[in-house]
């Protein structure tokens, strides 16, 4: 027993230790000064901390996977700590904080659930280990309290004594001018010493401080369970995919005619609606009366990637592995040229989205549109080679899953802002470029990302007759506003990123 309990005083001590460093370090990087390169540093710390609350994370070929995609966010970070850069962060060390706890799996679904489970945990890790703690101490006859609570050592044994003693004092100091005066000077001493304390602790402070101390808590106490070895018998059943009683019934109900009859039906609308885009988009066939192109390309690009989700659900529910649709020879021809369809619809809607945004403007949303887009055709080729290879369902997750961390992981290290900045400045109409007037407003939005662009907006209209003098103007306070705030972000160690670090010598370069 006396094992036992030095031995989890070590651990919980060594565990208290490392929370309270972390929190002092992220005081240090964060407190009152604009996140940079700071955030990598501290996510370094935190995989270092994880590594060192148990090496487990780091065996076998998918945790390092997962460590060298964590490093490579640290370098991210580094980069530029962006809202899609710290999210898929946190994300790699949650997951391999799980691994540490739960083990791999390949389980998307079984991901989802463990990292649901485990922020859920994390944010009510601490209070659970202190309740845990108290009931542990009081069933093994152990008192808690702040020190020893044997003889005069207990705090709570002192507490009425120093009561009685400050009303004591209290009384000397109204019969006794010089108590009154030591009193007096004493008491001014410790309010100027309250004061200064509260400078500096403040708020916000304070706040960091709590919850820096419960994620990291959470992170590396949270304890998952390890899934049971599922029985042979089970597992050879679950990869051969019988044809079970619901799979019969589900089969009834989407025969393979009924599955024939609406593909035929499904691939005739789909070429309709894809002549129409080569009609007008390509063929340059002048639209009826009162409609633009900008019109037609924006109202077609969103409701086609919901129209081509709907086809990707339709051939998940009637192409089954084993199912009867898809071993029917017809039917694998028919979804494959339909899947093929929905392919094209894809590069329709991308189509829309160019011919709206040379127009329009280019935005963060018709980035991520675009994006979504990319990933949605992606989808369907591994669909086609689902279908084509006789995989099941949980393979096909995997793979979208896989390509769409993928695609994010690289979003990371791309400047986006300062492309969409640099787009729009370039085709704006007062460019020449045959766009919209540009919008200062979401050029302000972008923050110093748009500030090289903005400087060679305002450079180009010196010389141009194409804005008025209160356009210049606008855009001259917007660079003097944007690079006043670069400078801020750039006047402490903190604050400096690789890419603000460009951003100020590019501006640095085009005077």
């Amino acid at each position: 027993m006396a094992n036992t309990t030095g031995r989890l005083r070590r651990r919980g001590a060594f565990l208290l230790a490392l929370v309270m460093g972390l929190v002092v370090l992220a005081d240090w990087l964060f407190y009152d000064a604009p996140i940079g390169w700071t955030a990598g540093v501290f996510g370094l710390a935190l995989l270092l901390a994880v590594a060192l609350r148990s090496g487990a994370c780091f065996r076998g070929t998918p945790s390092r996977v997962v460590a060298a995609a964590t490093v490579g966010m640290i370098a991210a970070l580094v980069i530029h700590p962006g809202p899609l850069a710290v999210t898929l962060g946190l994300l790699s060390l949650i997951t391999l904080a799980a691994i540490d706890r739960g083990g791999w799996t390949n389980s998307v679904a079984a991901w989802a659930g463990r990292w649901l489970v485990f922020l859920g945990k994390a944010s009510t890790q601490f209070l659970r280990d202190t309740r845990l703690q108290n009931r542990w101490l009081r069933s093994h006859g152990q008192h808690v309290s702040l020190v020893d609570s044997r003889g005069a050592g207990s705090v709570r044994a002192w507490v009425i004594p120093a009561a009685l003693s400050v009303v004591f004092v209290a009384l000397f100091a109204v019969a006794n001018p010089v108590v009154q005066r030591g009193v007096s000077e004493a008491w001014a001493a410790f309010e100027y010493r309250i004061t200064g304390l509260g400078e500096w602790l403040s708020f916000g402070r304070v706040l960091l401080w709590l919850l820096t101390a419960a994620a990291v808590w959470g992170l590396l106490r949270v304890r998952l369970r390890r899934p049971h070895p599922r029985p042979r018998k089970l597992a050879e059943a679950q990869t051969t995919f019988p044809d079970s009683r619901a799979i019969q019934r589900l089969d009834r109900v989407t025969g393979t005619s009924l599955v024939v009859r609406c593909l035929v039906l499904f691939n005739a609308v789909f070429a309709v609606q894809t002549l129409l885009d080569v009609w007008y988009l390509y063929g340059g066939a002048a639209l009826p009366d009162g409609m633009t192109y900008a019109e037609y390309a924006h109202r077609g690009a969103y409701p086609l990637v919901g129209t081509a989700l709907l086809a990707g659900l339709f051939v998940l529910l009637t192409f089954r592995p084993n199912g009867a649709a898809q071993r029917s020879v017809w039917c694998r021809r028919l979804v494959g040229l339909w899947i093929a369809q929905n392919i094209v619809l894809m590069g329709s809607a991308a189509w829309r989205l160019n011919l709206y945004v040379e127009v329009y403007s280019l935005t963060r949303w018709r980035v991520a549109a675009a994006v979504w887009m990319l990933l949605v055709a992606v989808g369907f080729a591994w669909l086609i080679w689902r279908i084509v290879a006789g995989r099941d369902n949980s393979w096909l997750l995997q793979r979208v899953t896989l390509s769409a961390i993928g695609v994010l992981y690289a979003v990371c290290f791309v400047d986006i802002d300062r492309h969409i900045a640099d787009y729009n400045v370039a085709h704006c109409a007062e460019a020449g470029g045959g766009g919209q007037p540009i919008d200062l407003a979401y050029l302000e939005t972008l923050g110093p990302a748009a500030l090289p662009a903005t400087q060679r907006l305002v450079s180009d209209w010196d010389d141009s007759a194409n804005a008025s003098a209160a356009d210049k103007n606008s855009a001259q306070f917007l660079a003097l506003r944007l690079e006043r705030e670069l400078n801020r972000d750039l006047a402490g160690w903190r604050g400096w990123t690789l890419r603000r670090s460009q951003w100020s010598q590019n501006v640095v370069a085009s005077r």
